[in-house]
C-alpha cells in the first residue's frame, strides 16, 4: 500500500510538473525584444514608410496601475476615426505597423501599443487575454478622452491580439467594428487541440495547468473565451484566418463566425500560415478590410461621426 501511494504521489507530481511547464510557456515565454521585432518587420518591408510619419509615444496607466507603452500615428484626415491595433504573443507593437497602414488609407488615426509583459513594458505574466482585455479597455477609454466621446473606434487584432480584441466585447466597449485575424476561439479548446496534435499530450494536463493558473495568476484558462462574448454581440466582426495555419487551427475562426450574433464576415486565405494572411495576399487582404470598413461605416451612417 505504501509503495502504491508513493508511486501515485510521484505520478501526480510529474503530471503537475508537466502542466506547470506548459503554463510557463504561455505566461513567461521567450520574447522577441523591441529591437528584434523592428529588424524582423524591416526585413519584411513593412516599415518602409513608417519612420517618415508623424507620431507620438506615450504611456497610459491600466486598471491595476500597470504602465502600457503606446504610439499614436495621426492620419492626414482630420476625421475622428481611430483604429487600435493589438499584436500577438511574444511580439511587440512594431508588428502592428503593417496593419495600421491599411486603415490610414481610409482616414483612420492609429494607436498601437505593447501588450502586457511585451515590448517596452515591464515584465509581467501573460494571461492570454484575461488581464490584457482589461488593458485594451483602458486604451479605448483613453482614446475617447483624447478624441472625444463620439470618436469612431475600430479594433484590429492578430493572434492573441485577436483574442484580446474579442474578449473585450464582454465589457461592451464603445467601438464600431473588429477585424479579428487568426485568433483562438477559446483558450482551453485551442491549447488542448494544439497539445494533442503536436505533442500527443492528453487534455487532462491542460486542465491541471488551469488549476495552476488559478493558483499562480488568479484566473482559470476557461475564463479566456472570446467565443463566449459573441452570442449577443452587435459589433460587426471581420474574421480572417490562414487555411494552412498549424498553430491556431482555422476552425477557431469558423466556430466564432458561427457563434456570432451580429454582422460578420469570414475570409479564409488559401496557403496562408499563422499570421501570414496579409503577407500571402496583401492586395486581397487590403480589399477585404476596406470593403468591410466601408460597409460598416455606411450602415452606421458615418456622417454623424465626422468632425464638424
Amino acid at each position: 500500500m505504501i509503495i502504491i501511494s508513493i508511486i501515485l504521489f510521484i505520478f501526480l507530481a510529474l503530471m503537475f510538473l508537466i502542466s506547470y511547464i506548459l503554463l510557463r510557456k504561455t505566461s513567461h515565454p521567450k520574447f522577441f525584444t523591441t529591437e528584434e521585432t523592428i529588424e524582423i518587420e524591416k526585413g519584411k518591408g513593412y516599415l518602409t514608410n513608417y519612420f517618415d510619419l508623424p507620431k507620438e509615444d506615450y504611456t497610459i496607466s491600466s486598471y491595476d496601475g500597470y504602465e502600457l507603452h503606446c504610439t499614436y500615428i495621426p492620419a492626414a484626415s482630420d476625421q475622428q476615426k481611430v483604429i487600435i491595433v493589438t499584436h500577438g504573443h511574444t511580439y511587440s507593437k512594431w508588428g502592428s505597423v503593417k496593419y495600421l497602414m491599411l486603415f490610414r488609407d481610409l482616414g483612420y488615426h492609429a494607436i498601437i501599443y505593447d501588450d502586457r509583459g511585451h515590448g517596452d513594458n515591464q515584465p509581467a505574466p501573460i494571461t492570454m487575454g484575461y488581464k490584457e482585455q482589461k488593458d485594451l479597455m483602458c486604451v479605448i477609454e483613453d482614446t475617447r478622452r483624447r478624441f472625444g466621446e463620439n470618436c469612431y473606434i475600430g479594433l484590429h487584432g492578430e493572434s492573441m491580439g485577436s483574442a484580446i480584441s474579442l474578449q473585450v466585447l464582454a465589457s461592451h466597449p464603445p467601438i464600431h467594428f473588429v477585424v479579428s485575424d487568426c485568433g483562438y476561439s477559446d483558450l482551453i479548446f485551442f491549447t488542448k487541440m494544439f497539445a494533442h496534435v503536436n505533442y500527443h499530450i492528453p487534455g487532462l494536463l491542460i486542465d491541471l495547468a488551469s488549476i495552476l493558473s488559478r493558483l499562480l495568476y488568479g484566473y482559470w484558462l476557461s475564463q479566456v473565451s472570446p467565443i463566449s462574448t459573441l452570442s449577443d454581440n452587435k459589433i460587426p466582426i471581420c474574421f480572417i484566418h490562414g487555411a494552412s495555419d498549424t498553430f491556431i487551427d482555422p476552425c477557431n475562426a469558423v466556430r466564432m463566425y458561427q457563434a456570432d450574433a451580429g454582422y460578420k464576415e469570414l475570409h479564409i486565405f488559401p496557403n496562408a500560415g499563422h499570421a501570414e494572411s496579409y503577407a500571402t495576399a496583401p492586395e486581397e487582404y487590403t480589399k477585404i478590410v476596406h470593403d468591410f470598413i466601408n460597409k460598416v461605416e455606411s450602415e452606421d451612417g458615418f456622417n454623424e461621426y465626422k468632425k464638424a
